[in-house]
């Protein structure tokens, strides 16, 4: 999945937070890219096991996160290989500023006795 996501410039920080729902595993590594660059100037991983800590506030202001690019790779795992019936998911890459969520990019999918990988791409704008 890609999306632009426009952000206010002038109002102050821009948070990322990682929500995955469902009843499967999950673990996630976010990049975060220079402006027009390949160059990771922040990243962070993670895992759906809690999920009280995955959220992190991007360096420096917004108006400096304007033409970044956050890549986040997932990959989504079966709990459960001895059942049959598929399993409902939902990945969100939630963009937030001063305490509200501005937009986010949401993949959902199912999900049986197998894993999956995917990547999601917001260019901040």
């Amino acid at each position: 999945m890609k999306k632009d996501i426009r952000i206010e410039p002038l109002h102050g920080n821009v948070s990322v937070n990682i929500k995955i729902t469902g009843l499967i595993g999950a673990g996630y590594y976010l990049d975060v890219f220079e402006k027009n660059s390949n160059n990771v100037v922040f990243s962070y991983s993670g895992t759906n096991v809690f999920d009280y800590d995955d959220m992190r506030v991007l360096p420096n202001s917004s108006d400096m996160n304007l033409g970044r690019v956050l890549m986040l790779n997932t990959t989504v795992v079966s709990i459960d290989d001895n059942q049959d019936e598929e399993k409902k998911f939902t990945i969100r890459l939630q963009i937030i500023q001063n305490g509200n969520i501005v937009d986010e990019a949401v993949i959902s999918d199912k999900i049986k006795k197998q894993h999956k990988n995917f990547l999601t791409l917001v260019k901040l704008i």
